[in-house]
This record gives C-alpha cells, sequence and structure tokens, in this order.
C-alpha cells in the first residue's frame, strides 16, 4: 500500500475514516498492490469489494 502524508493525516483525524480511505483509492493517492499472487488477489479483492460498495451506496 502507498499513500502521501496527507492522506494519513486525513484518516486518523477524521471522524470517518473508512469514508476519507475510499475515497483516496478512488482518487489514486492510496494504492494497493500485491507482490505474490496470493496478495494480488487479496488486493483485488479489495478493489472489488469498495466498487461493489460505491454501486449500492454503502
Amino acid at each position: 500500500m502507498t499513500t502521501d502524508n496527507a492522506t494519513v493525516e486525513g484518516i486518523m483525524a477524521s471522524d470517518k475514516p473508512f469514508d476519507v480511505f475510499r475515497a483516496a483509492m478512488r482518487e489514486g493517492t492510496v494504492t494497493v498492490e500485491g507482490n505474490t499472487l496470493l496478495g494480488t488477489l487479496r488486493s483485488g479483492m479489495v478493489g472489488l469489494g469498495l466498487r461493489v460498495m460505491d454501486l449500492i451506496g454503502l
């Protein structure tokens, strides 16, 4: 996972850190990468889960 200091501080200071994290994923300021096959599958599932949550409005 990579991000910048401002994003980390925004997540830590927020009353709704998951919402800030999701917004950062959408904006591309947070990236999740897998180094192995299992890691790649996990990061893909995280991305898919976030997209599904966006689609259903959670």
